[in-house]
Formats: structure tokens, sequence, C-alpha cells
């Protein structure tokens, strides 16, 4: 059972960086049920799979405190995502 929330409609800069860290998260789609029971929807879910030595554990994070503050430092991210992303599958070819 895993409580949070479900995020709709990510768009395409969201979801290139979601996918520049896929080395470091495991993503598995799971079934996603209200309180209920209700299924709802399936869902991308990222679990952190590497040591968490290095994570900052003291606090807990948010999208909204420590990413979206910074719009210069998302649109690097997502630019670098991108640009891997095209790389990546223009060498797939």
């Amino acid at each position: 059972k895993i409580l949070g929330a479900l995020v709709y409609d990510i768009d395409a800069d969201d979801m290139a960086v979601l996918d520049e860290f896929e080395d470091e998260y495991l993503c598995r789609t799971i079934p996603v049920y209200n309180k209920d029971g209700d299924f709802i929807t399936d869902a991308m879910f990222y679990v952190w799979k590497k040591s968490t030595e290095f994570l900052d554990n003291t606090r807990e994070w948010t999208y909204e405190v420590d990413f979206k503050p910074f719009p210069e430092m998302n649109r690097r991210m997502v630019d670098n995502a991108t640009e891997l992303r095209r790389m990546t599958l223009s060498d797939e070819e």
C-alpha cells in the first residue's frame, strides 16, 4: 500500500525530466485506488533504486518548495533531458 498524490496531465517537459532520471529510479505502472477501494486509473510510479547515503533525509522534499521556484534550473533540466533523449533515440536508429 502506497499513500501519495496522483498527478494528472504531466506535460512533455516534465516527462523529459522524469525520464532523465530513470537510471536512478525504478519506474513501474501500478493501479491506483481511492480510499474506498475503487479503481481510478493506472499510474507511473517512481522509486529511488540507489543508495540513500547521499540523499537529504532530514526533511521532506517537495516540488513546490525545492524545484518550482527555480524556473531557470527547471528549464536547464528539461533542455538537458530532452537533448539526451534525442541523442539516445538517434543512436538507436
